[in-house]
């Protein structure tokens, strides 16, 4: 898992292969990434559901749970997943959150 964790420009002349995840919780992405398994940026959540919630590359070997989580115990569901929206359960639009979810491997 890669983070990056900035609200500065990023610049990239090359080409950055993504055969992980990648994690913008600012929503800045570094340009010219060429995405083989999952990139995650913040959604907003306006309503009852935000598309798309996350980036899926072509290349991966997983599949992501249905079901997301308010905590890292994955006890207190947030949500639900499915086919990339995300359908919100138990949050209050409106407010930050961090989501937790599984990625089962195929």
């Amino acid at each position: 898992m890669f983070t990056v964790n900035t609200a500065q420009a990023h610049t990239n002349t090359g080409t950055l292969t993504n055969s992980g995840i990648i994690e913008y919780p600012q929503g800045n992405p570094i340009p010219n990434v060429t995405n083989n398994d999952v990139i995650v940026t913040p959604i907003t959540i306006c309503g009852t559901s935000s598309t798309p919630a996350l980036q899926i590359g072509g290349m991966n070997d997983f599949t992501v749970s249905t079901t997301w989580y308010k905590e890292l115990a994955l006890t207190n569901i947030a949500g639900t997943y499915s086919p990339n929206t995300f359908t919100v359960t138990n949050l209050t639009a409106g407010s930050t959150y961090p989501l937790y979810l599984r990625l089962l491997t195929l």
